[in-house]
């Protein structure tokens, strides 16, 4: 019965706490320790319940795990359903604001990795990748009259640069200032038809691409950009 299984993992004051924080943001087990003052082993026991309950569910990302409430589905809803009541706790609505600080943290560490290496990333690329071409992988993707595409994670634009014809709009999205800033030099004075901007990779494809239901062909590449075909 699926109704007890969920009470059954809700039944416990940390557990409700996780279920609360995780129903709004992705985290790691580190960030879920720093954030409940608990220790690793405790924390990692509570997140096996509640996922093996059907609450939660994980990604690997290198060594570290991140946890969130699944996206959909009857654990979803279920959790949705009792998130009035736990929003209506103080000390909920605590955890909830320490967790943005954690993000916040997260993100400016992102940043300020990918600005001091952005002037290297290019020759870190071709170090990495040796004879492998990137670019011309991601061109022959490319769907035929592709009105947009968008780049999440556009680096200093090496992509970008090649997809140049092969659409009527470019759109390139970055965490880092530098990386953004590299890319613009790379187009100089020939920005027509494309457009940089500066945003995190959770932004929705809607907000990216200005319009809905513009997701037609995914495919990532080795660097950890994700490409987006709109035709």
């Amino acid at each position: 019965m699926k109704a007890l299984r969920y009470l059954k993992a809700l039944a416990d004051e940390t557990r409700l706490r996780l279920a609360l924080v995780l129903f709004h943001y992705e985290l790691s087990v580190n960030e879920l320790v720093a954030l409940l003052n608990m220790g690793q082993s405790r924390i990692s026991r509570h997140l096996k319940i509640l996922t093996e309950a059907g609450l939660l569910h994980s990604r690997r990302d290198g060594l570290r795990v991140f946890y969130s409430a699944e996206p959909e589905g009857p654990g979803h809803e279920f959790l949705k359903s009792v998130m009035p009541w736990m929003l209506d706790d103080e000390a909920g609505r605590a955890d909830l604001d320490s967790a943005a600080r954690i993000i916040e943290e997260r993100t400016m560490k992102t940043r300020q990795f990918f600005n001091e290496i952005a002037d290297d990333w290019d020759e870190m690329n071709r170090e990495i990748l040796g004879e492998f071409s990137l670019p011309e992988v991601i061109l022959k993707a490319v769907p035929e009259n592709c009105g947009v595409a968008a780049d999440l994670g556009c680096g200093t634009g090496e992509v970008l640069e090649h997809l140049r014809g092969a659409c009527r709009e470019l759109i390139g999205v970055d965490g880092s200032p530098r990386m953004l800033e590299l890319a613009r030099r790379r187009f100089d004075e020939h920005m027509d038809g494309i457009s940089l901007r500066i945003g995190e990779l959770d932004l929705s494809v809607c907000s990216i691409m200005g319009a809905c239901a513009l997701i037609m062909t995914m495919c990532f590449n080795a660097t950890g950009s994700l490409f987006l075909f709109n035709f």
